[in-house]
């Protein structure tokens, strides 16, 4: 179970990481816009799941090779 001193940390780490994307995609005021917040929310959570789509897709290469 996560603590709310972990729960804090983790809410500050990600929105550190939307304010450095947004700052490297050059976008002002992306607090306010709701839509920015969502794609930006999308990238962020998705840079994680690549390992497992790597072997997934590794898996099925090998299955389609044999």
């Amino acid at each position: 179970m996560e603590t709310e001193v972990e729960k804090k940390k983790r809410f500050k780490r990600k929105k550190e990481e939307m304010k450095r994307l947004c700052q490297m995609l050059d976008i002002d005021n992306w607090e306010s816009n709701e839509h920015i917040v969502q794609e930006i929310r999308a990238i962020i959570h998705t840079e994680r799941q690549p390992k497992d789509k790597k072997v997934e897709g590794a898996k099925k290469i090998k299955k389609a090779m044999s």
